[in-house]
């Protein structure tokens, strides 16, 4: 059903990128692990990956806190950049 979603309504993932700081659909998959899921959204709207929430955090700082290696893992291994450290002129 999520899949089905993200198929027909790809444009909706890209409203999320015009909010400085907000949790993202990706910021709350990967708290699940769900690496098929992360995928599809990584593959439709990856620079969700690059969204700080409102605590400072990269979906890759939360998969890193939470243990989730085998999906951060993934994550790098399509971009490096994903597990960027903030300086504060970034935010």
């Amino acid at each position: 059903m999520m899949f089905d979603t993200l198929a027909n309504h790809p444009d909706s993932l890209l409203e999320f990128v015009k909010i400085d700081f907000c949790i993202t659909s990706l910021h709350t998959t990967v708290q699940t692990g769900h690496l098929k899921f992360v995928e599809e959204i990584m593959r439709t709207c990856s620079d969700l990956a690059m969204k700080y929430d409102e605590n400072g955090y990269l979906a890759s700082h939360i998969i890193a806190k939470s243990g989730k290696y085998r999906v951060l893992f993934h994550m790098l291994s399509i971009n490096l950049n994903f597990l960027h450290l903030p300086f504060e002129e970034d935010k």
